[in-house]
């Protein structure tokens, strides 16, 4: 007999053979073959853990805060590269927001700056930025950030609050800004303006 049938013999009989053993497993699983290397037994022992392992949860999303802004505070605006206007306001929040991994959704109060602070006070947004001055007065009703941006005349401005609300929120707008002032992003951005 010709030495080609027989190995195509032997072969069709190996697999008979490996089919059969595949099907004789106790629990009705397929066998898995004994690996060949310690290389493939460490990666069927790291496949076997993985399958072992317990559910990961995913990490939070990060928290949105709804701000109130007034947009029109010249001259703390400028247009970008598409003719929109930006703030100061917008672009420090939004520096601070990156920073410490959280997001604002703005809502605008383009005509009276006591709107966004009504909006604030019956907790339709968390805070104000933009046209909201640190002063004793407003002191009364809303904290304040650190400030952020000081006009011609020497008056700061920051994120407001209603008073004893959103704490977490002024923790977190503090640090970030902290954080940009010392990367120099805070100067880039107000090189700007």
């Amino acid at each position: 007999m010709n030495a080609l049938p027989k190995t195509l013999a032997a072969l069709v009989l190996m697999a008979a053979l490996c089919g059969l053993a595949a099907c004789a497993n106790d629990d009705g699983a397929a066998s898995q073959p004994a690996p060949e290397s310690a290389a493939e037994e460490t990666v069927a022992s790291a496949e076997a853990s993985e399958a072992e392992a317990p559910e990961v949860e995913a990490p939070a999303a990060p928290e949105v805060y709804a701000l109130a802004i007034d947009p029109a505070q010249a001259p703390a605006q400028r247009r970008d590269s598409h003719s929109d206007w930006l703030t100061i306001d917008e672009e420090i929040c939004a520096a601070v927001a990156n920073d410490q991994d959280f997001r604002i959704e703005y809502t605008y109060f383009n005509e009276d700056p006591d709107d966004a602070l009504a909006a604030a006070e019956s907790g339709e947004v968390a805070g104000v930025v933009g046209g909201v001055a640190i002063t004793d007065d407003a002191k009364t009703a809303f904290d304040f950030s650190d400030p952020y941006f000081e006009d011609a005349d020497g008056v700061a401005y920051g994120l407001a609050v209603p008073k004893g609300q959103s704490a977490e929120l002024l923790e977190a707008f503090n640090a970030g800004l902290a954080d940009i002032k010392a990367n120099g992003k805070y100067e880039e951005i107000m090189g700007k303006y």
